[in-house]
């Protein structure tokens, strides 16, 4: 009985990771620059058909349909600096619609951050963070905290 529940608990994080890459490609070939869009759904398609994946119920979105998380589908697998900020601001992190000034203006309003954390939370380095930030303070939009940087006004 023993053995049975461990083989079930490896299947289910096995089952798990899965459903996070599967997760992760889709928001990577559906993000709203990516190329081949119907292409890509149409390989998709084939792929879940030829390899017997119909009964993991994997989300397949239709071309041009917003990317949604919904319940079924596994968590986005952020770096901690992510973790606990609302879930549109994470997926616009993970979709990189902005320019990285923008990104970490919308990362301002919502915390104090470090250079080390943004760099981080973006999958910068610090040097490059920083040159932002220098920027965006000599602008006026972030100014120094006791623990980093934040938007100023806020």
């Amino acid at each position: 009985m023993h053995d049975l529940a461990l083989a079930q608990d490896g299947k289910l994080a096995q089952e798990a990771e899965a459903r996070r890459a599967w997760h992760t490609m889709i928001h990577t070939l559906f993000a709203p620059r990516a190329p081949l869009h119907a292409a890509t759904w149409d390989g998709l398609c084939y792929l879940v058909r030829h390899c017997r994946l119909e009964g993991y119920e994997l989300p397949r979105p239709r071309p041009g349909a917003p990317l949604v998380h919904g319940p079924r589908e596994a968590p986005l697998d952020d770096p901690p600096a992510l973790r606990g900020l609302p879930d549109a601001l994470r997926l616009l992190v993970h979709a990189r619609e902005l320019e990285t000034p923008a990104l970490m203006l919308r990362l301002y309003e919502h915390a104090a951050w470090t250079d080390a954390g943004m760099a981080e939370a973006l999958s910068l380095t610090e040097g490059t963070i920083k040159a932002h930030r220098d920027a965006l303070v000599r602008a006026g939009h972030v100014t120094p905290t006791a623990h980093g940087f934040t938007r100023a006004g806020l």
